[in-house]
Formats: structure tokens, sequence, C-alpha cells
């Protein structure tokens, strides 16, 4: 039972993070939302191909909080 919980909680915690990603990286870089969870996705997993980069202030807080959320779940 708890094994589960912990999966939900983790699992909710990672669904929570692409989401506000992709909405906060359409929002402060202008970027369509299917590129947005592209990046959130890339960034999340440290693969950070460098195509799709932040320019604005607001867009590179959200690729840390992201970088930070992706390695913590």
């Amino acid at each position: 039972m708890l094994r589960n919980t912990r999966l939900l909680v983790f699992g909710s915690l990672f669904a929570l993070a692409v989401a506000g990603g992709t909405l906060g990286f359409s929002l402060a870089e202008g970027h369509s939302l299917f590129d947005s969870f592209y990046f959130t996705i890339v960034t999340m997993s440290t693969v950070g191909y460098g195509d799709i980069h932040p320019w604005t202030p607001e867009g590179k807080l959200i690729a840390v909080a992201l970088i930070f959320a992706g390695v913590g779940t």
C-alpha cells in the first residue's frame, strides 16, 4: 500500500511539474504548447539539446525549477 502511495505522489508531482512547465514556458517565452511541452521534457530529463532555450528571466527561473523537479522525481 505504501509503495502505491509513493508512486501516486511522485507521479502526481511529475505531472504537475510537466503541466506547470508547459504552461509557464508558453506564457513566459511565447512558445506554442507543443514546443513548451517538448522543452519541459528536455529540461526535466536534463538532456538539454539547446535547440530551444529560455530568453526571459522568467523562463530561466522556470527552467531552473524544472531541472530540480526532474532530478527530484
